[in-house]
C-alpha cells in the first residue's frame, strides 16, 4: 500500500470530523476494513476512493498520486458583453470536466487520443480567408452537410470527426462559450440558452478556435458579432459562417433579388439566424447592403413562422437550454459505475441531475407480480 495515499485518506477523514465508524458506512464499507486498509493491510477498492474523493471535495487522482486539480489556464472564451462572466469563470468550468477525464484516465478510461489541429495553411492569406479554407478542410471530414443536423447531433458528429468532446450547460452571464485544448483531449463548452441559433454559431466558432490551434493559447475576447477585430475572432467567424453555411451549398439555393423573407426562409433552412444568413450571403456577393439590412430586422421566431415551423422552432430552443454532456466522456463515466470503479455522483453531475434519480434509471427495482387470477381478468371458462 502506498504510504502517501493513507497518509491523504487520513488527512480528508481527519478534515470531516466524523468517527471512523460513520466514514467506514458512508464509503460502504465496514469499520475493521476501513481500519485494515488505513493500517496498509488491505487496499482501498476504486470505488471507495471514489466516494470518499466525492465526500471531501476533492479527486481521486489527489488521493492516489497529490497532484493538485488540473487547472484550465488557456482558453479561448466567447464573451458577449451582457454579464459578468469572466475568463476566469471560463477555466472553472472546464476545470470541472478536466478534472473528470483526469479521474477517468486514472481509472484506466481514456478518451482516444485526439488528431492534431487541422491549421490554415494559406499563411498569405487574410484572417477571413483562413476561416473559409479552415472550414472546408473541417467540412470534408463530415458525413454530411451541418445543415441536416441540430445543435446535439452536430455536437456528436464533431466529437466523432475532431476529436472534441463537446458539453452544452449554463455557463455564467456573459460567457457563450468555451474552449480549451491543452495536450490530452479538447473540449469545448456552450451555454444553455434558447437562442439556440446563437449557441449554434458559438459552437462552430470555438471550433474553429480548436481546429486552428487557437485554444492551446489564453484567447478571451469581447464579442459581438461583426464588431471584433482581432485575427483570432475573425477566423473564427468567418470559420462558422462557412462551416454553417457552405459556400457551395449556399450558391446553388441562393438567387438574385431574394426578398428579406425569402432570406429568412434560407436561414431555416439552414438553421441559422436571419441575420447570420443575411451577412454570409452579402459577404459571398450574393446579397446588397440593403437586402442585408432589412433581413436583419427579422428575428429567428418570424423566420420559422414563415417557414410553417414554428413548432420545431420551440423545440429546438428548449432543447438548446436544457443542454447536453460529452457523449465520449459520459461513456467512458457510465463504464466506470457500473465496472463499480467511480460512484455514481460524477455521472450524475455530468447529466446534472439528482444521484437517486439516476440510480433509479441505472439500476431499477425489480417489479414483482403474479399472474391474474380468471376473477380478476374477467374471464370465465363456460362449456
Amino acid at each position: 500500500m502506498n504510504p502517501a495515499l493513507i497518509e491523504r485518506v487520513r488527512e480528508v477523514i481527519g478534515r470531516a470530523g466524523q468517527t471512523q465508524a460513520a466514514q467506514a458506512e458512508r464509503l460502504g464499507m465496514t469499520p475493521d476494513k476501513l481500519c485494515k486498509s488505513l493500517g496498509g493491510v488491505r487496499r482501498f477498492t476504486s470505488l471507495e476512493l471514489a466516494l470518499l474523493a466525492d465526500a471531501a471535495g476533492t479527486t481521486v487522482d489527489w488521493l492516489l498520486s497529490g497532484r493538485r486539480p488540473r487547472a484550465a489556464v488557456n482558453v479561448a472564451a466567447r464573451l458577449n458583453g451582457q454579464g459578468e462572466g469572466t475568463q476566469a469563470d471560463a477555466q472553472g468550468v472546464l476545470a470541472l470536466y478536466g478534472n473528470l477525464i483526469d479521474a477517468l484516465e486514472r481509472l484506466g478510461y481514456s478518451l482516444p487520443e485526439p488528431p492534431q489541429p487541422l491549421r490554415a495553411v494559406g499563411t498569405s492569406l487574410t484572417a477571413a480567408e483562413q476561416g473559409e479554407e479552415l472550414a472546408q478542410m473541417a467540412l470534408a471530414s463530415l458525413s454530411g452537410s451541418p445543415r441536416s443536423l441540430g445543435n446535439e447531433e452536430l455536437a456528436a458528429e464533431c466529437e466523432d470527426a475532431y476529436g472534441i468532446q463537446i458539453a452544452a450547460t449554463k455557463l455564467p452571464d456573459g460567457l457563450d462559450g468555451v474552449a480549451w485544448a491543452p495536450k490530452e483531449f479538447r473540449l469545448i463548452v456552450v451555454t444553455g440558452t434558447t437562442k439556440w441559433t446563437r449557441q449554434r454559431f458559438t459552437l462552430a466558432h470555438e471550433i474553429g478556435h480548436i481546429l486552428a490551434g487557437d485554444a492551446e493559447e489564453a484567447v478571451a475576447e469581447q464579442l459581438s458579432p461583426g464588431l471584433s477585430r482581432s485575427l483570432h475572432e475573425v477566423r473564427a467567424n468567418s470559420f462558422a459562417a462557412a462551416f454553417l453555411m457552405p459556400r457551395d451549398e449556399i450558391v446553388q439555393d441562393a438567387r438574385s433579388g431574394m426578398g428579406a423573407w425569402e432570406i429568412g426562409k434560407l436561414a431555416w433552412k439552414y438553421k441559422v439566424s436571419p441575420s447570420a444568413m443575411a451577412t454570409r450571403l452579402k459577404a459571398l456577393g450574393l446579397i446588397n447592403a440593403e437586402q442585408r439590412a432589412e433581413t436583419l430586422k427579422i428575428t429567428t421566431r418570424e423566420a420559422a413562422h414563415a417557414a410553417g415551423e414554428l413548432a420545431d422552432h420551440l423545440k429546438s430552443a428548449k432543447a438548446a437550454e436544457q443542454g447536453w454532456p460529452p457523449d465520449k466522456i459520459s461513456y467512458l463515466a457510465a463504464r466506470a459505475y457500473l465496472q463499480g470503479d467511480m460512484s455514481v455522483r460524477p455521472l450524475a453531475s455530468l447529466w446534472e441531475v439528482d444521484p437517486d434519480k439516476l440510480l433509479d434509471v441505472l439500476e431499477p427495482s425489480e417489479e414483482v407480480t403474479s399472474e391474474p387470477t380468471a376473477a380478476e381478468t374477467g374471464l370465465v371458462f363456460t362449456p
